[in-house]
């Protein structure tokens, strides 16, 4: 069985720190530059030629390689396509130097890191963990909480136990499969599918133990910044004091004109088509080019997004003294023009709203990702007011501390 311990980021920090842990609770390294130090060390210790254990010898020989001879340590023979040739120890791939380890470090009853591509780490295939699944005794990996979200950490093709799920102020161990449950009669959801927190996928089988799917283990530890909006809040203010100011960017536009500054025809993206008779269509352009105002500080037309769909991250102050955090989407790829015409559609004279743009895919992982903002707007019924990165993220830190402070802030609940 494959066993997985949860980590917090604080609580990975603390076992980096090995002044003030004893050598037998590390957790220990697999990531690649651990492994050719584990070779140096065994050496040195004096315990005979590494992994030549049954286990370790069979999952190499699973996968193409055989050792040359008892007295060659570290020399390997490779069949594959290419034909037969002979490697060192130190060059095998990622998920092998991966594989070693953790048998190596489970025999001893330590966990071992499985790390995010992001982290330094690299990824495990399903034929590994299917292999390590099999072993006859328990393989033991840690992860950190926020590296089990959408496509970070998979461990594929095997079942496995998260021994210390968290779920419902307490932990729990929940055995994740890899089919779906919910057609299961065997198998009924704890809350169904609820979105944006553990809750999600989580199921009861009829022996009274916890199940999941690693489709929704994935989006059960999903980063939602709705859940961390304490945590974004202390990231700005701790990253985003404010600066005094050496000169002032304010300039003031119509919709068309500033269309042109972009250098587009006749605000065509900025501008939201009206659906009616001529006269409406009339009205909507007067609008736009006598009323409505936008009021720009950017400098300069900043570069597009690299991201294909961006989140939007939003606070409304609305009149009646109630306020909402909510986010949605961009189009794909957006210009500055597409993505100021998505918001001026949402204009209200019942509310003041602002919003973050944020150049990440479509999901934040952590806090930190508030340092890849693009921009920002204040949105009023007559007004739109573009900021750049810096002072939008500054100005919707302070508008999220107040709604959220407030005591009558409604906070959505859908996916984004």
């Amino acid at each position: 069985m494959i066993k997985v311990q949860l980590y917090t980021d604080e609580e990975w920090r603390k076992t980096l720190d090995l002044r003030t842990e004893n050598e037998e609770n590390w957790v220990m390294d697999a990531q690649g530059k651990t492994f050719p130090l584990f070779l140096e060390s065994h050496e040195e210790d004096g315990k005979g030629a590494p992994f030549r254990d049954p286990e370790s010898v069979r999952v190499l020989k699973e996968c193409g390689y055989t050792f040359v001879s008892e007295d060659d340590w570290y020399s390997l023979r490779c069949d594959d396509w290419s034909g037969t040739r002979r490697i060192p120890l130190s060059n095998l791939n990622y998920e092998l130097r991966f594989a070693l380890l953790v048998i190596w470090y489970s025999r001893q009853g330590r966990y071992t890191w499985l790390m995010g591509s992001d982290s330094g780490g690299g990824s495990v295939g399903e034929q590994i963990w299917k292999l390590l699944a099999d072993l006859p005794f328990d393989i033991r990996i840690a992860i950190r909480i926020s590296d089990m979200g959408i496509l970070k950490n998979r461990i594929e093709g095997a079942e496995y136990r998260i021994v210390n799920y968290p779920y419902g102020g307490r932990r729990i161990q929940v055995t994740v499969r890899e089919s779906w449950l919910g057609n299961d009669p065997f198998y009924t959801e704890m809350e169904g599918h609820r979105e944006c927190s553990t809750a999600y996928g989580l199921c009861m089988g009829k022996d009274g133990q916890y199940y999941s799917d690693g489709h929704s283990v994935e989006y059960a530890f999903q980063y939602y910044w709705k859940n961390d909006i304490q945590g974004i809040i202390e990231h700005i203010k701790k990253n985003y004091p404010e600066r005094f100011r050496l000169a002032e960017t304010c300039q003031e536009y119509n919709v068309f004109s500033f269309a042109e500054a972009l250098g587009e025809r006749e605000g065509s993206s900025i501008v939201p088509l009206p659906c009616g008779s001529w006269y409406e269509e009339v009205q909507s352009y007067l609008y736009f080019r006598d009323k409505f105002r936008i009021i720009c500080h950017l400098a300069a037309v900043p570069k597009e997004p690299l991201s294909r769909k961006l989140p939007l991250l939003m606070v409304d102050k609305n009149k009646d003294g109630s306020y909402g955090i909510h986010g949605s989407l961009t189009v794909k790829y957006p210009t500055l023009g597409e993505c100021m015409g998505s918001v001026i559609e949402e204009r209200s004279p019942e509310r003041e709203r602002f919003i973050l743009v944020v150049d990440r895919e479509e999901l934040l992982s952590s806090a930190r990702d508030i340092d890849s903002a693009v921009y920002g707007f204040r949105l009023l019924a007559d007004s739109l007011e573009l900021f750049e990165p810096y002072e939008a993220v500054r100005l919707f830190g302070q508008a999220l501390e107040e709604v959220y402070g407030s005591g009558n802030c409604e906070i959505a609940d859908e996916f984004y």
